[in-house]
């Protein structure tokens, strides 16, 4: 495996750390839920209950650290998907989108919103690529607004095998995702020990947490799932203009925020989760996450969740504006430079203009550079055997090696690349397949995955329960 890149020195590591700490300890966050408050003061927080305010020491901030798992199983809805997630883990684990409204045609460019039947594409192309390992659910736009996210998460378990993220619109809703959770899972045993499902608990940029965020927390609390510490600021507008104070806000609201989750829900699994953006404040109207700007940010936070021993994830693939070509510049950037850098999770595989719209030929694009980038992570084998001394000896000068013995000892055991979606042809072969661009094939590839992809079934019985809780959410909530 190649060595990570670290952007910090140690020294810059722990100036961020103090910085944190700081802002914890003087500013501290708002939150509006009074039990949660009760129960931070009682632990030692310093609480202000008449404007909401919590304010931790270092001690409680190094405390949690100790005990906050460091690693910890994500499951899916057959055990051959499961996969464990920590911040050893070298070779990331891929999301796909969660959260879009819109779709984006790349043969006529056109965007509509998003239906029931894209959230089922989505599922079967998560379930059918290799390299993603989550789904993420979707805004569909085709059904009532006040239950859509409980609809969309039973076809998510209806349509594939693998680890879903779960959005939710509140906590009210989210009780009805954790009956169908429980319904595939078959008990609260089996679903805290395979969780097939993570969840979300998001601090708002500047230092803020509202009530529902807190009552979502007990929830996934209850039932042991994993959640996502979601952290996203706009550089400049709702964090500091500098790369530095954007970097130690962000830690100092992970902290915070990880502080309140390990004391209401002690030993829940989490991640360190950031989306990160920024301002064109010669505009303000773009608001873009793929300056290098944010990359160095990107940077910085992956090193802090590596100080903490902790699982990390960004939303690398969160795309402003809809141009294919410049997605993919931006894509191979930014998965080799999270690479390096010793991210956990790669996440919004498909988002195109700031996470509003997907795009399906942009999940299989991602699955794509994934492999590319992973193959090269994993570097190469070197001894005796493959530095091939005696092969150059028996070739000698001018000689060739494809019938050499050791060409063919090693072509099944270092095997090539070999690309789904890449040409490296001839502009003869090219000419002749009609000129067919990187976005046509990524396009013929959904195509195929939609028509021919088969994902096993649930159980009757199980799919009858699902039914039934998606058909009671409606009854109470429409």
């Amino acid at each position: 495996m190649i060595p990570l890149y670290e952007i910090m020195s140690q020294e810059d590591v722990s100036k961020i750390h103090r910085a944190s700490l700081d802002i914890i300890g003087r500013t501290g966050i708002k939150i509006e839920h009074d039990g949660a408050l009760q129960r931070l003061a009682e632990v030692g927080a310093g609480v202000d209950f008449k404007n909401h305010v919590a304010r931790f020491g270092g001690d409680m901030v190094e405390k949690t650290l100790a005990r906050v798992p460091k690693t910890f199983t994500c499951g899916g809805r057959t055990v051959e998907f499961d996969f464990e997630c920590s911040a050893q883990r070298r070779l990331p684990i891929l999301r796909s989108s969660a959260g879009c409204i819109n779709r984006f045609d790349v043969l006529t460019r056109a965007v509509r919103p998003l239906t029931r039947r894209d959230g089922i594409e989505s599922a079967y192309l998560a379930d059918a690529l290799d390299e993603v390992d989550i789904l993420g659910t979707m805004t569909l736009c085709d059904i009532p607004q006040p239950t859509y996210d409980i609809h969309a998460f039973k076809d998510a378990l209806y349509h594939c095998r693998k680890h879903a993220w779960a959005l939710t619109l509140n906590s009210r809703n989210l009780k009805y995702q954790l009956e169908m959770m429980l319904a595939v899972a078959g008990s609260r045993e089996n679903l805290a020990r395979r969780p097939l499902a993570s969840g979300i608990f998001s601090i708002i940029s500047p230092m803020f947490i509202p009530h529902d965020e807190i009552e979502r927390l007990l929830l996934y609390g209850r039932y042991r799932i994993p959640v996502r510490m979601t952290v996203i600021p706009i550089k400049g507008v709702s964090s500091p203009y500098t790369i530095a104070g954007t970097v130690a806000m962000i830690n100092a609201q992970f902290l915070g925020a990880l502080v309140v989750q390990q004391t209401l829900c002690p030993g829940l699994p989490t991640w360190y989760y950031a989306g990160i953006k920024s301002m064109d404040l010669r505009t303000t109207w773009s608001i873009s996450n793929a300056t290098p700007e944010n990359m160095l940010v990107a940077g910085a936070v992956l090193q802090m969740a590596r100080r903490y021993d902790l699982p990390s994830e960004l939303s690398i693939f969160s795309f402003p504006g809809c141009q294919m070509e410049q997605y993919m510049f931006y894509m191979g950037a930014a998965v080799q430079w999270a690479m390096m850098s010793g991210l956990t999770g790669l996440a919004s595989a498909g988002n195109f203009d700031g996470g509003n719209v997907w795009c399906p030929e942009a999940v299989v694009l991602a699955d794509e550079t994934l492999r590319y980038c992973k193959r090269m992570a994993a570097g190469f084998e070197l001894d005796d055997g493959t530095l091939g001394v005696d092969a150059v000896q028996r070739v000698g000068h001018r000689g060739e090696f494809l019938s050499d013995p050791h060409t063919l000892i090693h072509l099944r055991k270092e095997k090539p690349f070999e690309s789904r979606l890449l040409d490296w042809s001839s502009y003869e072969h090219w000419q002749q397949a009609g000129f067919q661009t990187l976005t046509d094939r990524a396009h013929a590839r959904v195509e195929e995955i939609v028509a021919h992809h088969v994902v096993p079934e649930l159980q009757p019985e199980t799919r009858r329960e699902l039914d039934q809780i998606a058909k009671a959410a409606d009854r109470a909530l429409l």
